[in-house]
């Protein structure tokens, strides 16, 4: 693992199964510190972060800003994991808004999952299940403009959950969508503030301190980088 300079919160990083890590910040930009999995930046540019620092978040313009990750193994080769992300509306949604993809890679069956915020602001989990339907999972909390919320969602051995702001939400929805069909591979690149497909549904808002974990974490893991 590389070493954590001063500008990172090192909370959170003994919880087990970490395996991508990009604080988002004036030093490390958008790089990976836990794999080497750096992020591509086009467009996005250093802004406040949720704890009141300058250039400690990237802001996105929804027009088309994106950060890209290569294609690597240890991210995208998991059926159990954890997402963990900050996010910050800048505006009401009106199309969906992509936080974290893995859909594609150049070919359109290549779909693992999506976090994003819908056009009602609701926050959603999508995971390719087979090779022909696909899990949506639908937050019933809403999200609010210009406030940061920490958004956690795992895709465990039995169930799929949504944590807003470390509170699990019991009352979110699920539904199968034929539509979203495609195989799972495991050679997606990953992006942040757009859709992988197309680099469409892009964020207008921010990012920081983006976490993947190869497992299913558990509520205390979730409080733990929710306060750190």
């Amino acid at each position: 693992m590389n070493i954590i300079n001063q500008y990172v919160s090192e909370g959170g990083l003994d919880i087990p199964g970490l395996i991508g890590y990009w604080p988002y910040n004036s030093v490390d930009l958008a790089n990976d510190l836990e794999n080497g999995n750096d992020g591509v930046i086009t467009g996005a540019i250093l802004a406040q972060g949720r704890n009141g620092g300058a250039n400690q978040a990237y802001q996105f313009d929804g027009i088309n800003d994106v950060i890209t990750v290569p294609a690597a193994t240890v991210l995208t080769n998991n059926d159990v994991f954890t997402t963990s992300n900050w996010v910050y509306l800048s505006a009401t949604p009106t199309v969906p808004e992509t936080f974290f993809a893995q859909w594609t890679n150049g070919n359109l069956t290549d779909r693992n999952f999506l976090v994003r915020v819908n056009a009602s602001s609701q926050v959603e989990l999508i995971i390719n299940d087979s090779t022909d339907t696909a899990s949506i999972y639908v937050s019933a909390v809403t999200l609010s403009t210009g406030t940061w919320y920490h958004i956690a969602t795992s895709h465990g051995a039995a169930q799929d959950k949504i944590y807003i702001n470390s509170v699990e939400d019991l009352g979110a929805s699920y539904s199968v969508a034929s539509f979203l069909a495609g195989t799972k591979k495991y050679n997606s690149i990953s992006t942040f503030g757009a859709h992988t497909l197309s680099l469409t549904h892009l964020l207008n808002g921010r990012l920081d301190d983006n976490r993947m974990y190869n497992r299913e974490l558990n509520q205390s893991e979730i409080n733990e980088l929710y306060n750190e």
